[in-house]
């Protein structure tokens, strides 16, 4: 029974408490298609910004970023977190006034439009296949990431294998239950107000973790920007040009190749992803869905800034400071060795409920949008007919 005396399970558990609580509290406003779908389109602009900014988050940023900046050199990885706010200046001018206009509940209803039910269908179960892939993804490598830092005694009668697969599976079961019971508590205002509270979570998390680098032993911030090594904070070669061969090397992580994308696949999830889409419709008037886009896009910029400074933090208290790492250890377990290791237990508490988070605020969404997508492009449609057609609202 050690591990009810853990301070860190305790505040995953109260984090987890919270998740389902919130579900609860907006329940009432999720009776009905609208409510559960696009929150009566009546949310607050600046929460559906930062569930915008919860969906481009996930754990695989969390860890990920720090973990190529710390491997590679460089800040290249960075490149693609400067690329939502030129994504959000095309989205507001072209695909804003789009959705608002000519679609009521799911991105699919304009296939239709333009070219017949059979395109509308297929948009919409390849978005569920992608969707869940990407749910089964994100739930697998949080998982994956979160079971060393629970490092448990092993009960008795079980070998260290069959424990550690036990804690996956129970990692994974935790996560999508808990997301499961909110989502279908509250619809789209659960998943828009937890969040507005995982973005929250995780970036305490994520700062309390920089701020314990950079005040490493008795340095302070001052000392650790100054002993930074300039070499770390570039971007990389701009482009790859083999003037042998008079081409470029498309397939190097040049600045040009990163950029590039960011900026499409950023695009892409302005225009063609319902989790987005569905957040563009659920505010009152266009004004308040490009705040929301531009709130989201904005935000990441300085939270992409931080796991990439986390990153270089990590090489310099590793390989310039005191910190001692076991050989071999791969890049993207040296950020969970650091949690597990040398932060206090209720403060790695904190930052392993900040990866749920990140995961967490990622699978809400594409549980809701799957749900969505399945009701208004398959189910409503198959009742309704072939001859039917969804009504065009007009937003203003």
């Amino acid at each position: 029974m050690d591990w009810m005396l853990r301070s860190d399970l305790w505040v995953i558990a109260i984090y987890l408490l919270g998740m389902m609580g919130i579900g609860c509290w907006v329940s009432a406003g999720a009776r009905d298609v609208e409510g559960f779908t696009v929150g009566n389109r009546a949310l607050p602009s600046w929460a559906v910004g930062m569930s915008v900014l919860g969906t481009f988050l996930s754990s695989i940023t969390f860890l990920a970023l720090p973990a190529k900046t710390y491997a590679q050199g460089n800040w290249n990885a960075a490149i693609f977190g400067f690329m939502p706010p030129v994504a959000a200046a095309v989205a507001v001018v072209y695909f804003v006034p789009l959705y608002r206009r000519r679609v009521r509940l799911s991105a699919y209803e304009f296939l239709e439009q333009r070219f017949g039910y059979w395109a509308r269908a297929y948009g919409a179960i390849a978005n569920i296949a992608l969707q869940l892939i990407r749910i089964g993804t994100v739930l697998l490598l949080v998982a994956l990431a979160v079971e060393p830092m629970l490092q448990w005694a092993t009960p008795e009668g079980w070998d260290g294998q069959a424990w550690q697969s036990a804690k996956i599976l129970g990692l994974i079961g935790v996560c999508g239950i808990v997301v499961i019971i909110y989502d279908l508590l509250g619809g789209i205002q659960a998943v828009v107000w937890t969040d507005v509270a995982q973005v929250v979570v995780l970036t305490v998390g994520a700062v309390w973790v920089l701020v314990s680098l950079m005040v490493d032993g008795t340095q302070g911030p001052r000392e650790f920007v100054a002993a930074m090594p300039l070499e770390r904070l570039e971007f990389g070669q701009f482009w790859n040009w083999d003037a042998q061969t008079g081409f470029w090397d498309w397939g190097a992580t040049t600045v040009l190749v990163t950029g590039l994308y960011g900026l499409t696949e950023n695009l892409r999830n302005y225009g063609t992803d319902q989790n987005y889409v569905q957040r563009m419709l659920c505010v009152r008037d266009d004004a308040a869905a490009i705040r929301s886009l531009q709130l989201g896009a904005w935000g990441y910029v300085p939270l992409n800034v931080v796991f990439c400074l986390i990153g270089t933090a990590l090489w310099m208290h590793y390989h310039q400071g005191s910190g001692q790492l076991p050989e071999h250890l791969p890049a993207d377990a040296v950020l969970p060795y650091y949690i597990t290791s040398e932060l206090p237990r209720p403060i790695a508490g904190l930052v392993i409920a900040a990866i749920m988070a990140a995961a967490m605020s990622t699978i809400d969404s594409s549980m809701n949008s799957c749900s969505m997508v399945a009701l208004a492009d398959l189910v409503l449609r198959w009742r309704r007919g072939p001859g039917w057609l969804p009504d065009i609202v007009i937003l203003r």
